[in-house]
């Protein structure tokens, strides 16, 4: 495999971040927080940025989750876990 066949099917963190930073921006940019939008702005998020990621025509698997709480002083906390080959997997978190 040669060097450009290599990048192009590299998983680039920073190119997805960039995509889903453009996706969340511009569904958010202007909304103020309601709780009756989130699920919507939720769904919204995670469907475009899975069609900008598959649009990328790499050969991964994707896996887009999306979570948007209230700016209000209150603490909030999230975990994960994964198990996977660092040699071919990655992660990217906006």
């Amino acid at each position: 495999m040669d060097i450009e066949t290599s990048e192009q099917l590299a998983f680039i963190p920073e190119q997805v971040e960039s995509i889903l930073m453009t996706v969340v921006d511009g569904i958010l940019r202007t909304e103020v927080y309601l709780e009756e939008k989130v699920s919507h702005w939720v769904n919204t998020i995670c469907d475009r940025s899975m069609q900008e990621l598959h649009d990328l025509s790499k050969p991964f698997k994707y896996v887009v989750s999306c979570v948007i709480v209230q700016k209000n002083g209150a603490g909030f906390h999230i975990g994960h876990s994964a198990y996977w080959d660092i040699s071919n997997d990655n992660i990217c978190q906006v």
